[in-house]
């Protein structure tokens, strides 16, 4: 787990994973609401990503809801493997994988 926290030790930011051989699955990233837009969720996915290409990681994997981060995944250069559709409010659920070596 990486975490930011405010002065106050306050959790304003967190990151879930764990490492399988030569892949990392991000279970969950995490900003606090009011938090958000300042790049707290960037810098620990950096970090992330430092940590496992450190491990010697080849992979990692992830998902997100449609209304959550498919589009910040996107941006860092993770892939949609694949979409799952079928849930209310015609949300999808995105599934990703970013190679690192």
């Amino acid at each position: 787990m990486l975490a930011i926290k405010k002065n106050d030790g306050t959790l304003i930011a967190g990151i879930v994973a764990w490492l399988w051989g030569a892949g990392l699955e991000l279970e969950c990233l995490w900003v606090d609401k009011n938090e958000r837009r300042k790049g707290l969720g960037s810098k620990l996915l950096m970090e992330l990503e430092r940590i496992a290409n450190d491990k010697g990681c080849h992979n990692i994997f992830t998902n997100t809801y449609s209304f959550q981060a498919p589009t910040f995944y996107s941006k860092f250069g993770y892939e949609t493997m694949g979409v799952v559709s079928g849930f209310p409010d015609r949300v999808t659920k995105h599934f990703f994988k970013k190679k690192l070596r």
